[in-house]
């Protein structure tokens, strides 16, 4: 197994819909047996089948002993763009910062591929 730290902030490639290859952001708040979920995308027309199948997700990762609940983060436009806003707000939370209400999602890719260049990673445009 493995170990989760207070406040932890990890990367889930979680299957939704009966499809494997969603991108979302957990933050574990162990001390409270919480996790927070951040979905950028859980503004979907089947949001509700959505955030079932993610929790289903999660329960069956780490079981019974933590809750989950869904945090209000931004949102994406199209499909492509999960594993960017994962990595945006995992970044956010990680720091400290609070989210904003949407990221300049036009310009995530390039400032991504610049930060990793820099070796430096910086809060996004929003």
């Amino acid at each position: 197994g493995f170990r989760i730290q207070e406040g932890q902030v990890t990367l889930l490639l979680a299957e939704t819909q009966g499809k494997i290859g969603h991108w979302v952001c957990l933050q574990f708040l162990y001390g409270s047996h919480k996790i927070q979920i951040y979905d950028s995308c859980c503004s979907s027309t089947n949001q509700t089948t959505w955030n079932k199948d993610l929790r289903k997700a999660v329960k069956r990762l780490f079981g019974n002993a933590f809750s989950s609940k869904l945090m209000s983060s931004p949102q994406q436009e199209g499909d492509k763009h999960c594993g960017l806003f994962a990595i945006t707000n995992a970044l956010y939370i990680f720091k400290g910062l609070d989210l904003p209400l949407r990221y300049d999602q036009t310009q995530m890719l390039h400032h991504l591929k610049m930060c990793t260049k820099n070796k430096f990673l910086e809060p996004f445009p929003g």
